[in-house]
């Protein structure tokens, strides 16, 4: 199990505290003005904070006492624990595994959002190439593909300086 950084915040949480720092570093504030230097200093994986304390843009799990009306003030909650708090470790867990497979999902998709920009870019050098020697779709590609490998580069590499050239020469072609 991986150890998490953990802010808890609240009045009279010590021994919550200390339950949870026997799997994960916890940092406790029990005043409210600390909490948000707590926040920017720390910037802990996730705070455990009782409802009327305070509000977070971290993930949050919200620990109520019976009144349900603190929680419409947390966007970031991952979780609600009402008393006896005896089962946050479990929520923390949960919390943290739901946020690990949101963090990599939210990789994959900048992962994939790169790889589209650069396709992009790729097919945009291509035409360049087309037009400017004269060869089919095919043939653009194979003599960008042997640049980047002479240039020792990546072939969207070579196309970034490709497309660079291309708007240098429609500038010049328009006068400008």
């Amino acid at each position: 199990m991986s150890k998490y950084n953990l802010v808890v915040a609240g009045h009279d949480m010590q021994a919550l505290k200390d339950e949870l720092s026997k799997t994960h570093q916890v940092f406790c504030v029990n005043k409210a003005e600390s909490l948000a230097e707590a926040c920017t200093r720390l910037n802990p994986d996730l705070v455990v904070i009782e409802g009327g304390f305070g509000v977070v843009d971290q993930p949050a799990i919200v620990l109520i006492n019976g009144d349900e009306s603190v929680i419409e003030r947390f966007k970031n909650a991952v979780a609600i624990v009402e008393k006896p708090w005896h089962r946050v470790g479990a929520a923390v867990k949960v919390a943290m595994a739901n946020l690990e497979r949101i963090r990599t999902a939210e990789n994959e998709a900048d992962s994939l959002r790169q790889t589209l920009k650069e396709r992009k870019l790729i097919e945009q050098a291509k035409g360049l190439v087309m037009k400017f020697c004269d060869v089919d779709e095919d043939e653009a590609f194979r003599r960008m593909r042997i640049g980047a490998t002479r240039g020792n580069e990546k072939v969207c590499g070579i196309a970034r300086r490709i497309v660079e050239a291309g708007d240098l020469f429609r500038q010049l072609e328009n006068g400008s």
